[in-house]
């Protein structure tokens, strides 16, 4: 059951039903048709209910059916150099660093997908598990894989708000025998936690409302984080920490990240989640290249935070956008405009989100090459 609400840029990782129609083929092109935004009863992946805002729509907005009509063309530009400063950024060595690639997919695998390409491109292994199930063995497989593993430790609570319960211990003994079997293990990883907490839909966030009340709070969080670190650590897990900011605030909160930021004690990088939605909702009714979409979150952080700066997820639906024209751009933008990154993360997985199939994944010959091209270039200039 997702918890999210109403994220104006929410994380396809909520705990929303994947189409399985979809994942059982490698590369099955996404479907042609636009998705329609409808006020009736109806509910497929081309169709979702909504109760519309009149404060947001208007009567010229429906056709005689009553259908919501999605616009035929979007914001999606261009924010990359011309060709020609391309070739003189290869050669700055003011951007030369390593850049990390890392994947959250299911099937294929990363290895798989890594063989049809016929290159090495992952480095790393993005995986969601809330600490009630997450065993070690889930870090071991991912190591066996040849990535190094990023987990999302998830903490969930069926009645309200859950960074009390961190605070008051109720976690604890389960994150003691993990961060035990971790120091045991010996397998260096990441762990990203509280993440996305400048959102609404999940119960450590800052926005999250409960009983029609926000109850987090910015001290709670840190609180929070500083508990879950000095088990690790006490422990003597081999494990670094990630601060995941999202890179809009929920429900549209015009305040700036400072306003949320928990602090980095403890921390070792500072990631940011930034998806293209292009078209899937009707509160995403436009498309942006990766530069538009990342750009004032990373200024941001950059200005709050001297620790390096990952994508914690990223991708792009194909609705009314070029997507390989956007992963090429998504690339090179990395390399040139975002100097601190130096890791990203892709969410390669088709979902249905809110009624529409969202296609984040590589789904045909011509995403795969500019996918693999992009990453090529990457590479070139980095």
């Amino acid at each position: 059951t997702s918890l999210r609400t109403t994220d104006p840029s929410p994380s396809p990782n909520s705990k929303e039903t994947p189409a399985p129609t979809i994942l059982q083929a490698l590369y099955t092109p996404p479907p042609t048709t636009q998705p329609v935004f409808n006020n009736d009863t109806s509910d497929s992946t081309e169709t979702i209910n909504y109760t519309l805002n009149p404060t947001t729509t208007s009567d010229s907005d429906f056709n005689e059916d009553g259908n919501y009509t999605v616009p035929t063309s979007s914001s999606f530009r261009n924010g990359t150099p011309p060709p020609t400063a391309l070739f003189t950024m290869i050669d700055d060595p003011s951007l030369k660093r390593d850049v990390g690639v890392g994947i959250y997919t299911t099937s294929p695998s990363p290895n798989e997908r890594e063989a049809q390409f016929g290159i090495k491109i992952f480095d790393y292994r993005l995986e969601f598990s809330p600490i009630t199930t997450l065993s070690y063995s889930l870090i071991e497989q991912i190591d066996a894989e040849g990535y190094i593993p990023i987990i999302n430790m998830e903490f969930f609570s069926d009645d309200g708000p859950v960074l009390p319960k961190i605070m008051n211990g109720e976690f604890d003994q389960m994150i003691w025998d993990f961060a035990l079997d971790c120091a045991q293990g010996g397998i260096p990883f990441w762990i990203r936690t509280l993440h996305e907490f400048n959102g609404d839909w999940y119960p450590w966030a800052l926005l999250y409302s409960y009983n029609g009340t926000l109850e987090n709070t910015v001290q709670d969080l840190t609180s929070s984080f500083n508990r879950i670190i000095a088990l690790f650590k006490s422990a003597g897990a081999p494990v670094k920490f990630q601060l995941n900011i999202n890179a809009n605030n929920g429900l549209d909160d015009p305040r700036p990240f400072a306003d949320f930021w928990p602090g980095t004690e403890g921390m070792d990088a500072v990631t940011i989640t930034s998806y293209n939605r292009a078209y899937s909702t009707i509160n995403h009714q436009y498309s942006l290249s990766f530069y538009e979409g990342f750009k004032a979150p990373y200024d941001e952080v950059a200005a709050l935070t001297d620790l390096p700066i990952w994508i914690a997820e990223t991708g792009t639906t194909s609705y009314f956008t070029d997507k390989p024209i956007w992963l090429r751009q998504c690339f090179l933008s990395i390399a040139i405009d975002f100097p601190r990154v130096v890791q990203v993360t892709f969410f390669l997985l088709n979902k249905v989100n809110e009624g529409v199939l969202t296609d984040w994944d590589l789904n045909d010959d011509e995403e795969i090459e500019a996918f693999v091209e992009g990453f090529l270039t990457m590479r070139e200039i980095t």
